[in-house]
């Protein structure tokens, strides 16, 4: 891990972090924690930092450069574009705190374990909703959510036990859900549905309802997925926005 600086009147009033990663087998760099002083803003720091940090990540022979940044920052955004970068993305982090009540349920949606013919449908929804080019910063591992001896020895030896269910409409799948702990005082969901033309928001609804009850102790919980995507069902489960993040991308070779 690397960075720059950038110093005036004696002070550093700007800074930028390089991060070193590995996405599809490919060497990449996240570049991350570009911030100005709110004194020196407006002079070009925060462009001339990525510029010099995208010229360093392009001297080292790697496949790309990534970065993140807020859908409510149009200048940043401008900035990225006109050095090169592309937009890949759109993700909104959704959390939730411990809720006292919860929506009556659905008789026409079943909610129940999450079975092991489940997983071809599962495993389809989670690349599309967590694409392979985005895992680099998503750690969502296939060892703690597909079935298998050799994925249940992983959990095992990492101590990782994931509640995994299901929610079916007249026996028809239509989401998986998974939580797990990931550190810290919050639990990590993540969402296997179908596109949005085709989810069953109602059955998204009743799984995160579910699992809010089943993890009734739980603190906090997180939730991580394409913006616009599910919003009805996400928000009626009691969760609320984070924030709206663009990834994008410069590609070298």
């Amino acid at each position: 891990m690397t960075g720059y600086v950038w110093e005036q009147d004696g002070q550093i009033v700007g800074n930028l972090s390089l991060i070193p990663l590995r996405s599809l087998g490919k060497r990449i760099y996240l570049i991350a924690n570009v911030a100005v002083h709110p004194a020196y803003r407006g002079r070009g720091i925060g462009r001339m930092l990525t510029a010099t940090a995208v010229e360093y990540v392009q001297s080292r022979g790697v496949h790309s450069a990534w970065l993140q940044v807020r859908h409510d920052n149009p200048p940043a955004i401008h900035i990225y574009q006109a050095l090169g970068f592309v937009e890949r993305a759109r993700r909104t982090s959704w959390e939730a705190v411990q809720a006292d009540s919860a929506p009556a349920p659905s008789a026409q949606v079943q909610v129940g374990r999450r079975l092991n013919t489940h997983w071809p449908l599962q495993a389809e929804w989670l690349k599309r909703l967590y694409p392979p080019e985005l895992r680099w910063h998503l750690p969502l591992h296939s060892w703690l959510v597909q079935p298998g001896w050799w994925a249940a020895l992983q959990r095992l030896l990492s101590m990782e036990f994931p509640l995994q269910l299901s929610a079916e409409r007249n026996g028809v799948l239509q989401a998986v859900i998974t939580c797990y702990a990931q550190g810290g005082s919050a639990r990590t969901i993540w969402l296997a549905a179908p596109p949005t033309e085709q989810i069953d928001e109602e059955a998204v609804l009743e799984l995160l309802t579910a699992v809010r009850q089943q993890h009734s102790w739980q603190r906090s919980f997180t939730l991580n997925l394409p913006a616009r995507y599910a919003t009805w069902a996400v928000q009626q489960a009691g969760f609320t926005t984070n924030q709206t993040l663009i990834w994008m991308q410069i590609v070298f070779s």
